[in-house]
């Protein structure tokens, strides 16, 4: 349910004040920390591609995916039209360009990657699920370009791979967790990496987070000298590697990640053990009630009608329903502001708050009505299908 409503400043410090000591400081302990975790969960978030619109566009930033022979499939809710299924053959992939170098390339600085994963192939490892990465050679993009990889590793656990050189395999850590993924089943992932650190020959920049659990790391390989991820070229992508001409480098390798993948969240920071807690425990019903709403003489209405949905409307002013007023319109008597409490199944939503202005008495004529018996003696009925309130009459014998 999404309702909006507003309270001054002054109102509320008023309402605050008006209750005792030990009530003031409860609800104002509940109001910081609520915002404290609204904040902390959005906060560095600086792309977000969740996929459900049916694109790739971004819905935190403004570099929008390309995709490329991937195909829209239900996400881990069962939601159609909301994930993207990477195909083994079709070099599937959604291209982000030659972009973010300052987030992920920046000298000391941190970042965080959050992503749902899925395998259709259990067997496949070395699978691409994020990656800057140019390579070169017969099997690559011919170009040095590389910065850092997000895989399911060749020994089947999720690893980062960051690089100290572009010309990379001279100069690099994989840093794995201990779990191995051989089922076909949606997993969370959130990389976690800290420049500022050379700890442990590099490990201790890393943390991976599968299914809200803190995996235990391993140095997978290692070569060179440790140093910073370098600014390159080459198109940051999602599903396999991209060189700096937008082109998939080695279709005929196994880099493609063979399944589905959703979510994908980038931070300029390290999410915490409760963030990822939070990221991994977002829950979805499928809802996509259409709750656009208009204004017309003397009415107010849901510009879609869908099929077995229930209408509530609701006084704005007080978000308290309006007895009876049950149907897709909505008759205000005085002007004011006016939304609507859509339910259709188990998905509820409302609309946003809309004026009614310019209310009119309504103009009733003599097909309005029907009266009889004319001529009468003195009784009559007087019978009308347009008027639903309880009404006045006045009636004058000239």
């Amino acid at each position: 349910l999404t309702t909006k409503t507003s309270v001054s400043l002054t109102d509320l410090t008023m309402k605050l004040l008006q209750m005792k000591k030990n009530r003031i400081i409860l609800l104002f302990c509940v109001f910081i920390f609520n915002t404290f975790t609204f904040s902390q969960v959005t906060d560095g978030l600086f792309a977000e591609y969740l996929f459900n619109d049916g694109t790739a566009d971004a819905t935190v930033g403004d570099v929008d995916g390309v995709v490329s022979n991937a195909y829209l499939t239900n996400d881990r809710f069962g939601c159609p039209g909301k994930a993207y299924n990477f195909v083994t053959g079709d070099q599937s992939v959604i291209g982000l360009g030659n972009n973010f170098n300052d987030e992920f390339a920046t000298p000391d600085l941190s970042w965080s990657v959050s992503a749902w994963v899925k395998l259709s192939d259990r067997s496949a490892n070395n699978s691409f699920i994020l990656a800057k990465y140019g390579s070169d050679g017969p099997n690559g993009c011919d170009e040095h370009q590389r910065q850092f990889i997000i895989r399911k590793s060749p020994a089947g656990k999720i690893s980062l791979t960051f690089y100290s050189r572009l010309t990379g395999p001279t100069h690099y850590v994989v840093a794995s967790g201990s779990t191995s993924i051989n089922d076909t089943l949606w997993h969370h992932i959130v990389i976690n990496y800290d420049g500022s650190t050379d700890a442990e020959s590099g490990l201790a920049r890393a943390e991976i987070y599968l299914d809200n659990v803190r995996e235990t790391l391993f140095i997978e390989g290692s070569a060179g000298t440790l140093s910073n991820i370098p600014v390159g070229t080459a198109h940051l992508s999602i599903g396999q590697a991209m060189g700096s001409d937008g082109e998939v480098c080695n279709p005929t390798r196994t880099y493609h990640w063979p399944g589905y993948l959703d979510d994908f969240k980038f931070y300029n920071r390290i999410l915490l053990d409760w963030e990822v807690d939070l990221l991994f425990n977002v829950t979805s019903s499928c809802c996509d009630i259409n709750t656009s709403i208009s204004a017309g003489p003397n009415t107010i209405y849901i510009d879609e009608e869908a099929d077995g949905a229930e209408y509530q409307w609701i006084d704005c002013s007080t978000m308290d329903p309006i007895p009876g007023e049950t149907n897709a319109y909505y008759f205000p008597e005085t002007v004011g502001n006016y939304a609507c409490i859509i339910s259709q199944g188990e998905c509820t939503d409302t609309t946003d708050c809309i004026e009614a202005v310019g209310l009119s008495i309504n103009t009733l004529t003599e097909n309005n009505f029907n009266i009889f018996p004319n001529p009468s003696k003195g009784f009559i009925t007087i019978e009308s299908y347009h008027i639903n309130k309880n009404v006045d009459l006045t009636i004058l014998d000239p």
